[in-house]
């Protein structure tokens, strides 16, 4: 098997912590360029500063983006550029027991996953992503 991705540009949805930069991380060590995402500047700062520190030979960038907003996912798509590899990682997590949580609360978790356009009647979902980046495709 060949575990080789140099040359390979990465884009990791929700990659400043847990699955998404441990992801992020093991992509790098095999020699992938990541772009790391948050939804803010700072998570996405502190993200690349100790994905740096534990990798030093890596490539790797950030970009912001809060997919619950289109005009950041266009602006995302805009400046991410062409990518090989697009993991889909990017969710919304409460910290509730199962049968306790509400419809509202389980559809603004699946939300993060497909964002509605009411003003076009367009859906900006992953797959969207896919066709105008046209990468590998991983959804966890």
């Amino acid at each position: 098997m060949n575990l080789n991705f140099n040359g390979q540009k990465a884009f990791i949805t929700g990659s400043t912590s847990g699955i998404g930069f441990a992801i992020a991380k093991s992509l790098a060590s095999l020699g992938c360029e990541v772009v790391l995402n948050g939804r803010t500047q700072e998570s996405v700062n502190k993200a690349l500063v100790k994905l740096r520190e534990e990798l030093p030979e890596t490539h790797c960038l950030g970009l912001v983006c809060d997919f619950a907003d289109t005009s950041q996912i266009d602006a995302l798509l805009e400046d991410l550029g062409h990518v090989d590899i697009l993991v889909n990682n990017v969710g919304i997590y409460t910290d509730q027991d199962f049968f306790e949580t509400s419809d509202k609360s389980w559809c603004r978790a699946m939300g993060s996953q497909r964002n509605e356009r009411s003003s076009t009647q367009q859906s900006v979902t992953t797959e969207d992503a896919c066709q105008r980046l046209r990468p590998y495709f991983i959804h966890i």
